[in-house]
């Protein structure tokens, strides 16, 4: 009896103790009235406060993450200008896709395609519908099965040709241009030219060609004041040497006709540098970061 009462003892010693501990954290950390949570924030302020405030060699990006499609249209494929010849050819009854896709099948190439040998195809594929032209061009069931899977794949690369896209400048400003992809460059080094230049005045207003969202805008040594728009498929439209800019920042989503900017005469220098060149704007596409003309895009969309 004399035991359990002096281990019920020590017992109710140790909780008064612990108690009497407790109530000591509590008054010396100031943890009454709801205190606890700014004690715990105290320990891990990462909690409360911005990253780069705690971690000051990180940097927090201020500007929306806009994240990269990688594209699989494979624009490239037909070279610096085999898909302007291919439209060119192409007629009501016999699509460029078709064309492209016997060449890429039959010479393994779509990058390089002449008059002669597209007149020549055009002569052969006769009949009214794909089936019959390309068994009238080579009696192949193998080859007419693997063309039009080839135009199955070049169709999505047709959509880039519809009425979903809108000529970049107004119709009626008076601009002029030529298809100078590829034509040689030497500001900042030896280059060739990655787009093609439309000849404006200065201030004529910019319009997206195409739906997407804003992931560049800002100053660059070549393109001066620029801004770019990529689509649902991955393609980045790029416009240069903008005078000032419209009201769309990064980030923004954009429709064909929207005015993205200004045309002018900026570039070629550090960031102001103006008048340089004639005014005129500089138009790219581009797929995974590799340029392909839009001579083609153009002629179609006016």
């Amino acid at each position: 009896m004399i035991f359990k009462r002096s281990v019920t003892s020590r017992v109710l010693s140790i909780i008064a103790a612990l108690l009497l501990v407790l109530a000591w954290i509590i008054v010396d950390c100031n943890l009454a009235g709801g205190a606890l949570a700014g004690m715990y924030y105290q320990m891990y302020p990462w909690i409360t406060e911005p990253l780069s405030a705690v971690q000051p060699n990180i940097t927090v990006p201020t500007t929306p993450t806009i994240p990269t499609i990688v594209s699989t249209l494979n624009v490239k494929r037909f070279g610096d200008r085999g898909l302007y010849m291919y439209r060119a050819a192409a007629t009501r009854d016999n699509p460029w896709y078709l064309l492209a896709a016997i060449d890429a099948v039959e010479l393994g190439s779509c990058a390089s395609p002449t008059t002669a040998r597209l007149n020549q195809v055009k002569a052969k594929l006769v009949g009214t519908t794909v089936d019959q032209k390309l068994r009238a061009y080579a009696g192949n069931s193998s080859f007419v099965m693997m063309v039009k899977r080839r135009m199955s794949d070049m169709l999505r690369i047709d959509g880039l040709f519809s009425a979903a896209h809108k000529f970049p400048l107004p119709l009626n400003s008076g601009y002029t241009y030529e298809d100078s992809w590829g034509a040689e460059r030497t500001f900042g080094g030896e280059r060739f030219h990655e787009g093609v230049d439309l000849i404006v005045a200065k201030g004529t207003p910019i319009y997206s060609a195409s739906y997407g969202t804003v992931t560049k805008k800002g100053w660059l040594t070549l393109g001066g004041w620029r801004i770019g728009v990529q689509d649902e498929n991955g393609i980045y439209y790029y416009y240069a040497h903008l005078s000032e800019y419209g009201r769309f920042e990064v980030g923004d989503a954009v429709r064909p006709g929207d005015i993205l900017g200004y045309v002018g005469s900026t570039g070629y220098g550090p960031e102001g540098t103006d008048d340089v060149m004639i005014p005129h704007l500089h138009f790219g596409m581009y797929e995974n970061d590799v340029a392909f003309n839009p001579y083609a895009f153009l002629k179609a969309w006016r």
